[in-house]
């Protein structure tokens, strides 16, 4: 038929400038709209052989995006996505012992249409030999209703041989109601089972509720099959 329905092109980049800065990213254009989708960089070092110290860059424009989204639906538009968004950013996790680590980080949003926000926050995980868990408190201060929010955050993830469950928590309190709602939250159940070294399956619910959808519950079954022989026996062969 002719018709350009999407074509897209990339750019990955992974540098080690100094000795101890690792860089790395992506650029992704697209050819139809002459304009980037997307550039998302970062860069990490240790200081002081404890503290992991990362920056990041993310400019988004959804507009580019989205123009070849096959519902309506998914349109910037109807989706109420801004035009635009940039974020940078700074986190620092530091190892308080072998098994719990402590983390602080601080973004600044640029919203084309929402205007700016900072958000910012503290994390405290534990680590074990069958059971992760920890916990997030944060605060999210934007120019409009939606983007004034403080979240919490609880999640424990628990293995047991070739299972693996998981169970996320996450509540938003809005400084002002939004949409005739105070506070919104989401949580997540999932139980994922490996049937061999290649092959793993996994039930994933969420339920919630939030200012777009009040009530929701999603459900989802996946099924992913990893190619690991077949790499490792092309990787040999090199």
């Amino acid at each position: 038929s002719g018709i350009r329905y999407r074509e897209e092109i990339g750019l990955d980049l992974w540098a080690l400038p100094f000795r101890g800065i690792e860089i790395q990213g992506i650029s992704i254009y697209n050819a139809i709209t002459d304009g980037f989708i997307e550039h998302s960089y970062s860069a990490k070092t240790v200081l002081h052989g404890k503290i992991n110290l990362r920056g990041f860059f993310v400019h988004t424009n959804y507009k580019d995006a989205f123009s070849s989204a096959t519902l309506s639906v998914f349109s910037p538009d109807n989706a109420g996505l801004d035009g635009k968004m940039t974020k940078t950013g700074v986190s620092a996790e530091y190892p308080v012992s072998e098994t719990i680590s402590a983390a602080l980080n601080y973004t600044d949003y640029t919203y084309q249409v929402s205007g700016d926000a900072r958000h910012y926050g503290a994390r405290l995980s534990c680590k074990g030999t069958a059971i992760h868990a920890g916990g997030s408190f944060s605060r999210m201060e934007g120019e409009t209703a939606r983007l004034r929010y403080t979240e919490l955050r609880l999640y424990t993830v628990k293995r047991v041989e070739r299972q693996t469950y998981s169970l996320d928590f996450i509540t938003l309190r809005y400084d002002r109601p939004y949409n005739n709602m105070n506070s919104a939250y989401n949580m997540n159940g999932t139980a994922e089972y490996a049937v061999n070294n290649n092959l793993s399956a996994s039930l994933s619910i969420d339920r919630g509720r939030d200012p777009d959808y009040n009530h929701f519950t999603r459900v989802m079954l996946s099924l992913v099959y990893t190619f690991k022989d077949v790499l490792e026996a092309h990787s040999g062969n090199r």
